[in-house]
């Protein structure tokens, strides 16, 4: 029983000493250059439709049938949305990288089970949101969302 609270404990002040130190020392890098119309993009993303059906194009040679099943298809925009949301918070109060690339993992957790291409396609939206706030890369974080695992650099 001492044992087991001992490293109950002990893995506790680990994670949280762990997270503070994460969050005190942020990379001088990790500072997001923010394009001036940051948030008009974002908005404007966000007011679009998300994970309907496309037609094949030059852009997409195999098309998107949607999200499936079809009645769960609010409920994807909705957690991309909130996602949006959260990520223009972070862009007025503290625009950093990893606040945004944190917000990347916690939100793939509903498309997790997903099929593949409707998990391909979120992840096509982390990138526009990028995009809009000017985020070269995300540091193989959408890789290991995706494939579970980074290419060597």
């Amino acid at each position: 029983m001492k044992r087991r609270t001992f490293f109950a404990m002990f893995a506790t002040s680990a994670l949280v000493a762990g997270c503070s130190f994460a969050d005190s020392n942020p990379s001088k890098n990790d500072r997001l250059a923010l394009p001036d119309d940051a948030l008009a993009r974002l908005a404007k993303f966000r007011a679009e439709p998300k994970f309907g059906p496309e037609d094949i194009s030059a852009e997409r040679p195999l098309g998107y049938v949607g999200y499936l099943p079809p009645e769960e298809r609010p409920a994807a925009e909705a957690a991309l949305n909130s996602l949006i949301d959260r990520v223009m918070a972070i862009v007025k109060t503290n625009p950093r990288k990893s606040l945004v690339l944190n917000e990347f993992k916690s939100s793939f957790e509903f498309f997790r089970y997903s099929d593949t291409e409707d998990r391909e396609r979120f992840c096509s939206y982390l990138e526009d949101i990028m995009d809009a706030v000017g985020m070269k890369s995300s540091d193989g974080v959408i890789n290991k969302l995706m494939y579970g695992f980074n290419l060597p650099s």
